[in-house]
């Protein structure tokens, strides 16, 4: 069975900076790689997901109050893990909400944010 394509290869350049401390706001598994939600050098106002092997682990640990949670779209949908706070990782929808800038998410995102932030300084 030929292996599915990616989007990426080794010539791909990630809007990040080597050296540079990304706080993680969430992490899952999807096709078999791990990724982590960060602020990437694009600046977007929301974080996007890249592979987890491009970072270092500068702190192991995780945010007491991340729990596990299985996202997915619709009941047909295999879905993926999400750890993260209990508003996105229990909430199907939470991440597309951030993303459309509906004012709750981008609320509850904001303080989750300052608090992760707070705790990494």
């Amino acid at each position: 069975m030929p292996r599915p394509k990616r989007w990426y290869n080794k010539d791909t350049n990630f809007p990040l900076t080597v050296g540079a401390v990304y706080v993680v706001y969430a992490i899952t598994t999807f096709r078999c790689h791990s990724w982590y939600y960060v602020f990437d050098d694009n600046k977007l106002p929301y974080p996007v997901w890249k592979l987890a092997p491009l970072f270092e682990i500068a702190e192991a640990s995780l945010p007491s109050d991340w729990i596990v949670g299985y996202v997915r779209k619709n009941l047909q949908d295999a879905g993926f893990p999400c750890i993260s706070f209990s508003e996105w990782a229990l909430d199907h929808h939470f991440y597309e909400r951030l993303v459309d800038g509906d004012p709750a998410a981008v609320s509850t995102f904001d303080d989750r944010r300052a608090s992760a932030e707070r705790d990494t300084s």
